[in-house]
């Protein structure tokens, strides 16, 4: 977890070499004891703050543990997408869409102890993709797994003190560890291989000046 404004969540998204995902919070409910009072709570929520008309699409994934009246987290989702679905009805008299392969906006449904959490996907839900592949693999090392495998070696820990070792790559597969570790020796901001893929692209307090200003920097 960490606070920070837009630009910092763009900066994260740019710099990381080990996250998946970023999420920034929208609003937090505890003790939900129900898929209604979930939906209560979901349907306060100011939703076009991130989606300003029913023109753009959305997504909603979930999680959860350890509550227990929810036996299926795909069924909570649905009570997040029907709470934004009846607002939107309400504001614009229509809904936005759901779209499965490219959304416009994802949300995420955190339920853990009856505890609810709600996000929004800041990053995109590929932020491990470099995108520096012209072709997929079959089957290849996730390239975050990679970066933290090379992180937990000897390799970064003499890097930071100035000083190159030799990599190995013992699986002999897509080089993804090798290519990393040249992206880390290198200095190199992997988040620029592909710059154009992130999620925060599509909020509306997307600012396109202040990410020239983050890109140049």
């Amino acid at each position: 977890y960490f606070k920070g404004d837009f630009k910092d969540g763009e900066r994260f998204c740019l710099y990381s070499f080990f996250s998946t995902r970023l999420l920034a919070e929208i609003d937090t409910k505890k003790r939900v004891n129900s898929q209604e009072e979930l939906y209560e709570f979901a349907k306060d929520i100011e939703w076009e703050k991130y989606i300003p008309n029913p023109d753009k699409t959305f997504l909603i994934t979930a999680s959860g543990a350890d509550t227990p009246w929810c036996k299926n987290i795909l069924s909570a989702s649905l009570k997040i997408k029907d709470a934004i679905c009846d607002r939107q009805k309400e504001l614009f008299d229509r809904r936005s869409n759901i779209d499965k392969e490219n959304p416009d906006v994802v949300f995420h449904l955190f339920l853990n102890n009856s505890n609810a959490y709600i996000y929004v996907d800041f990053s995109s839900r590929s932020l491990s993709k470099r995108h520096y592949r012209e072709v997929s693999t079959p089957v290849y090392l996730q390239e975050n797994i990679a970066s933290a495998l090379l992180g937990f070696s000897p390799f970064v820990t003499l890097l930071s003190k100035g000083r190159i070792t030799n990599v190995v790559d013992p699986f002999a597969g897509s080089g993804t560890i090798l290519i990393e570790a040249a992206l880390i020796a290198s200095g190199s901001v992997p988040g620029l291989i592909d710059s154009s893929r992130f999620a925060f692209m599509n909020l509306p307090d997307f600012n396109k000046e202040e990410w020239d200003e983050v890109l140049s920097k």
